[in-house]
Order: C-alpha cells, then structure tokens, then sequence
C-alpha cells in the first residue's frame, strides 16, 4: 500500500475529490453545493490541527482519501473527533485502501490525545466492526438511516 500524504501537500486534487465525495455523500444533506465540499476541502488542509484529509495516491493518481474532523453530525455534536468522508475510488476498491485510510486516521487521532473516535455510515456498520468499531447509536440523516460508531482509542 502505498503512505498516506496530506491534502495540504496536494491541493490540486481538491476539484477531483470534491466531486466524488459530492456525489458519494450529498445525498445526506441535498442542499450541500459542491462548492461547499471544496470549500470544506480547503480548511481540511492542515497538517497539526483538526480538521485533516489524507490521501493515498501513487503516480499522480489518486486512490482514496479520508478526513479527521471535529465533527461531523450536527445531532452528535458533542461528540469529538470524527472520521469522515472514507472514500475510495472504484478502480481501487477492494485493496485495503479503505482500511489504510481508517487506521491512518485512528492512529492520528491517538497521536492528538483523543480517547474515542467516532463516525457515522448509513451501509458500512459490517465492514467497520470487522475493524473493531462499536455502535453506540442509531439515527436518521435526510430520512436515511444511520449508525453511529465509537473506536476506542486507549
């Protein structure tokens, strides 16, 4: 597999990703604009504080991305840090790109001093406890159903 890289370091891929995380996830808040994932995507490029995306990306292509952020559920706000926007692309999936980004993202979040780690999937509940993830709850998003999950990180 190959390193994870910041977005800082790669900022011409914030058109690209903002695209496909547009389309991957819009549909939990429709009135989102894919301006708004760029602009999102612009204040994730940090390298010491939250919010950070990563990247895994070979040959100045890219194969998937992940982001650690305060939060990313308005109904959990009290709930920090959160892993967001896993996203692999399709002619990468099933390579353990996934998996790279999530424990890459896991290990930063120890690194920072956080205990817990949480998301939220509307499809993925399976393949996130097969990585040792806990759900602690269940809610809806845009009349969608929901999981939210806690890794511990202690």
């Amino acid at each position: 597999m190959e390193p994870l890289s910041y977005l800082a370091d790669y900022r011409s891929y914030i058109p690209l990703l903002a695209e496909h995380l547009y389309h991957q996830f819009n549909c939990f808040d429709p009135i989102r604009t894919l301006a708004s994932y760029k602009a999102e995507l612009q204040q994730n490029c940090n390298y010491t504080r939250l919010p950070m995306t990563y990247l895994i990306q070979q040959n100045d292509t890219l194969w998937g991305t992940a982001s650690l952020c305060i939060s990313d559920l308005e109904s959990h706000s009290h709930l920090t840090p959160w892993l967001a926007n896993v996203y692999t692309f399709e002619a990468y999936r099933k390579r353990g790109v996934g998996r790279s980004l999530v424990k890459h993202v896991i290990l930063q979040a120890k690194n920072l001093g956080f205990d817990k780690l949480y998301l939220f999937t509307a499809d993925q509940t399976a393949w996130y406890q097969k990585l040792d993830w806990q759900i602690i709850d269940h809610s809806s998003l845009n009349d969608i159903p929901i999981v939210i999950m806690e890794y511990d990180l202690t």
